[in-house]
């Protein structure tokens, strides 16, 4: 099923011998997986399993951890595939429990009707680190040599959000359920040093600027740094961060503008890519604020509120994004004060 309509599906929604039956997985020293800026993340793997690390063809995306019991035979594929994508600093709120359910109800009520149970059973996954949801599906119509199952898993883990994807032959399969195992036993290992501190905190607020820039974007305070990357070469930088006591999460995407054009034209470009995601929204409103442009839309289903701010300024394109899970109407006040507290200041020198 590997390029069945089940997984091509859950592809879509998110920025992707047999082995031993769950008894017999054998007490072993953890593998270690790098995750960039968030230390490691341990799976202790049965005995036998084979590991490998994919880098996502995909910009900006995190490398996928693919897990497998060992081929009958050399060239022949394995009886089970988990695949992991370790994610993290985007919305802290989709690791909590509550919002980790919402969105395995979301994707599993999109898939169902490729599948042949057509009911979504969801299933709870709790280990002593990771919690989380999953559900398996059977392909309608698989093709030749393709998986006919898929175990979906939205996992949470410290401070990572796992993106699982098993793929199987029989419903029930016993490496299924090695793999849901080896989930529940998973724990993360903290980045050496603390979190990220490139980003400058004064009075509580954020200055980020690219690398080479002599001046820095400022914003309104409360905000704590989740995640901060740079790319000297490109110019490029990455900034996550979070309102402690709002809960409002803030992702900063900086590059060298693609085009001429003021703010609108920054829009046109990632607002024209971003419209067509399969993830669903309501709601949606452009607009201005200020000089800048502005995209507002809901995604209903876990009732998550989003505003992006497109910015161009210097020969820098900018877009500030800001988004809240669970949202009413009391959290439209922070949205707009972070806003309009968007600013540019001089600096003395390069970043």
């Amino acid at each position: 099923m590997t390029s069945g309509k089940l997984l091509a599906s859950f592809a879509a929604f998110m920025l992707l011998a047999s082995g031993s039956p769950a008894a017999d997985v054998k007490e072993s020293k953890p593998d270690n997986f790098k995750v960039p800026n968030h230390g490691d993340l341990l799976l202790t793997l049965p005995e036998g399993w084979i590991k490998k690390v994919e880098e996502s063809r995909a910009t900006g995306m995190p490398p996928t951890i693919v897990l497998s019991p060992k081929a009958a035979a050399a060239g022949k594929r394995a009886d089970c595939e988990m695949l992991i994508t370790p994610m993290s600093g985007r919305d802290p709120k989709f690791n909590s429990p509550e919002s980790l359910k919402k969105l395995a109800e979301l994707r599993g009520k999109q898939m169902v009707r490729t599948s042949k149970e057509q009911k979504l059973e969801l299933q709870e996954l709790k280990g002593t680190a990771a919690t989380g949801y999953y559900f398996t599906f059977t392909d309608k119509s698989p093709g030749p040599g393709e998986f006919e199952c898929m175990t979906a898993g939205f996992v949470g883990l410290g401070d990572l959000f796992l993106n699982v994807t098993i793929l199987h032959h029989q419903k029930d399969a016993p490496e299924r359920d090695v793999a849901l195992d080896v989930l529940k036993g998973a724990t993360q290992a903290p980045k050496a040093g603390g979190p990220a501190n490139a980003v400058k905190d004064k009075a509580n607020g954020l200055r980020v600027g690219v690398p080479g820039a002599k001046w820095e974007m400022v914003l309104g305070g409360g905000l704590k740094v989740l995640d901060d990357q740079s790319d000297e070469r490109r110019k490029i930088r990455q900034v996550s961060a979070m309102g402690e006591e709002s809960g409002l999460v803030v992702s900063i995407f900086m590059e060298p503008a693609g085009a001429r054009g003021d703010s609108t034209a920054v829009r046109n470009v990632y607002w024209g890519r971003a419209k067509n995601s399969p993830i669903p929204k309501k709601d949606v409103k452009l607009g201005k604020a200020g000089e800048y442009a502005t995209v507002e839309y809901v995604v209903p289903d876990i009732d998550q509120k989003n505003v992006n701010v497109y910015i161009a300024h210097e020969g820098t394109w900018i877009d500030v994004h800001l988004s809240k899970v669970n949202f009413t109407a009391a959290d439209q006040k922070t949205f707009d004060e972070l806003v309009k507290s968007i600013g540019f200041e001089a600096t003395a020198g390069p970043k």
